[in-house]
């Protein structure tokens, strides 16, 4: 629950952040303001962080932290191994759909004003998914969440895509949010759960996964959209979301069901 709720706050950092930009824009205090007021905000935080106390290791974990041949086992571990796809799946495709769907809208008269909200319609649903996946997750089962935020994300991310209407299209990227928002973090817990002692490494691991996703996918977006539109871009991420509710079910296939009982 708490990996989402962080998420979660995040979400909300970035939905709020580029309606804070725009409004700065619009008031002519110039786009220095922006960076100015960034800056600030990350100045008075390293402060805050400098005087904060925060509690030592115990001498257990220190020793968990040692390099072992079970940590390089751990490494090729299947689960982890799917886990990691998961979250390079997500990252990717998410960021595929911020990053180039105000430009696939503008290629088609799509309205100004609403083309300009996709990004915090999108946050928005991350935002309300991670905080109600925090929750669903201690009730039915990590690997459950993963299989529903993955086939809810395969259902609704066409949406945002294929359809004309801007209603629709404002759905599928509210919805597509929506699922998306459990797939990293659920994800995390659960390997932290399978790997309780390396949990440090496992979420640079999916970190990992996470930046290469959102370094290679929207650039492959971006060049098949070059040469055959945008729709196709796009549809490179809906087939890459079909192979991730595969691995969901696979996760769920693989959970021991004494780990989902300890969930409820």
């Amino acid at each position: 629950m708490a990996l989402n709720m962080l998420h979660g706050l995040y979400s909300i950092g970035a939905m709020t952040g580029p309606l804070v930009a725009a409004v700065i824009l619009t008031s002519h205090a110039g786009w220095r303001a922006i960076f100015f007021g960034s800056s600030l905000v990350w100045f008075t935080y390293t402060i805050i962080i400098v005087f904060t106390k925060f509690p030592a290791p115990s001498a257990k974990r220190r020793e968990h932290g040692k390099p072992s041949l079970k940590s390089a086992a751990m490494l090729l571990s299947p689960t982890l191994l799917m886990l990691f796809l998961v979250s390079f799946l997500y990252n990717g495709t998410a960021t595929s759909l911020v990053s180039w769907i105000n430009t696939y809208l503008d290629t088609v008269d799509f309205p100004l004003l609403l083309g300009a909200s996709m990004v915090s319609i999108f946050y928005l649903g991350l935002a309300l998914g991670r905080f109600a996946c925090g929750i669903l997750s201690e009730r039915i089962g990590y690997a459950k969440v993963i299989l529903i935020c993955a086939v809810g994300s395969l259902v609704f991310y066409p949406m945002a895509i294929y359809f004309s209407h801007p209603f629709l299209i404002a759905t599928g990227v509210f919805f597509a949010g929506l699922f998306f928002s459990g797939l990293h973090p659920t994800g995390m817990a659960l390997a932290s759960r399978h790997f309780p002692a390396y949990s440090g490494t496992i979420a640079s691991l999916l970190s990992v996964a996470m930046a290469v996703g959102a370094m290679s996918v929207p650039w492959l977006t971006g060049f098949t959209a070059d040469y055959a539109g945008f729709k196709a871009g796009f549809g490179i991420s809906v087939a890459l979301l079909a192979v991730l509710v595969v691995i969901a079910f696979w996760l769920l296939k693989a959970e021991k069901p004494d780990s989902v009982n300890a969930s409820i």
